[in-house]
């Protein structure tokens, strides 16, 4: 799963400098809007909701990683409201 979510922040935010686990995620994304295109992104592909209040620990790639990780491991919900 690294690897594939590595490539797809790459692709979805046009990166190519190099990257690793401690890459700062805000100094990866231009704006605002990449953001919210990187998570849009990530919880379609992954099938995942984002808890906007938790995302305020995300800082890193290893902290994504690990984030996706726990929300792929938790039963999904039908409910649209509680996804981002």
């Amino acid at each position: 799963m690294r690897d594939d979510l590595v490539d797809t922040v790459r692709r979805c935010l046009h990166y190519a400098g190099p990257i690793d686990g401690q890459s700062d995620i805000t100094l990866l994304v231009r704006d605002s809007m990449d953001l919210v295109e990187l998570i849009s992104v990530v919880s379609d592909r992954y099938r995942i909701r984002f808890d906007l209040f938790e995302m305020d620990h995300v800082r890193t790639l290893d902290d994504l990683i690990a984030y996706v990780e726990t929300r792929v491991a938790e039963p999904a919900t039908d409910d649209p409201l509680d996804r981002f």
